[in-house]
């Protein structure tokens, strides 16, 4: 753009010269009627509609050169990272497959930054946002949407390829939740349940809550207790909708804390239609179809 820019350079000068001659005279009639003026600016009014135009195709011109590069390094990308060594990462972390080529590509080319996982987390692994780190090479912990943090059970030291660390981690995901389990089925019977509810995340006092269900079903079943056990669910229940109004309430102010009890309570809720036709049938053996039916806690074919 050499000849637009000493055009625009010219047109610079001559107008420049107007102003110099307008605060020497500051006439204006004299100034706009003296010979050549009106010329003037319509010369540079077209000078600077040329430049315009010319700028324009510049930079459409740019913006394809850049189209051309991009497509350029993108298959330099496909040399580096082939359709087969492609196959040979997802075939060595299978959820590689829930990703696009372009998303692989992007993490195969920064295999050196851990952190470049983070924003293709939640295609790999469903309801996992995102992972803590500790600088560049330890993991701390899994962190869900609703900003639920489940530390792992050790930190996990990001080492090897993508595929390998990322396999530890799915790895360390199922170490984490069955030690909480573990340590959930334990304690369940030595805290105050209000209490226990808001001490593990939400998938283990929700698997913990119905391993407990179906056991006290059965044996409530089996010492013909049925209505004692009516009566304890009751209770429960209603303890349980009471700490759900209040976390209802301090979950403005407290987050991902309460979560567990917006979520345990629907799901004890759900059991209450089994426990009344329980009472109603009487005494019968827990290996009958109507026993294993209603110590689901999902039974939705039973009513009040």
């Amino acid at each position: 753009m050499g000849a637009e820019s000493f055009c625009l350079l010219l047109t610079h000068d001559a107008g420049t010269e107007q102003l110099r001659k307008a605060h020497n005279n500051p006439n204006v009639l004299q100034l706009c009627t003296a010979p050549g003026v009106l010329e003037m600016f319509q010369n540079a009014n077209k000078t600077l509609d040329a430049v315009q135009k010319s700028l324009e195709e510049y930079l459409v011109r740019l913006l394809a050169l850049r189209r051309l590069l991009a497509r350029f390094l993108f298959s330099r990308s496909l040399c580096l990272f082939p359709h087969d060594e492609q196959e040979t990462k997802r075939a060595a972390f299978p959820r590689f497959y829930f990703l696009s080529n372009d998303e692989l590509l992007a993490i195969l080319s920064q295999t050196r930054e851990p952190r470049s996982v983070q924003p293709h987390l939640r295609k790999c692994f469903d309801a996992i946002a995102e992972l803590n780190f500790e600088g560049a090479e330890n993991i701390l912990a899994m962190k869900s949407a609703e900003d639920e943090v489940v530390p792992f059970s050790t930190v996990l030291r990001v080492q090897g390829n993508v595929e390998d660390w990322l396999t530890d981690v799915e790895a360390m995901m199922r170490l984490t939740l069955y030690n909480l389990l573990a340590e959930a089925v334990q304690t369940y019977q030595e805290m105050v349940r209000e209490t226990w509810m808001f001490k593990y995340p939400a998938q283990v006092i929700l698997a913990v809550d119905q391993i407990y269900w179906t056991q006290q079903v059965s044996e409530a079943l089996h010492m013909i207790e049925v209505c004692v056990w009516v009566c304890k669910c009751v209770e429960q229940i209603g303890a349980s909708t009471d700490t759900r109004q209040t976390s209802t309430d301090q979950a403005k102010h407290e987050g991902p804390d309460r979560v567990q009890g917006l979520l345990l309570v629907p799901d004890q809720q759900d059991g209450r239609p089994c426990a009344r036709p329980a009472q109603q049938a009487g005494p019968f053996h827990p290996r009958r179809f109507d026993c294993a039916r209603c110590a689901r806690p999902r039974c939705g074919g039973a009513t009040d």
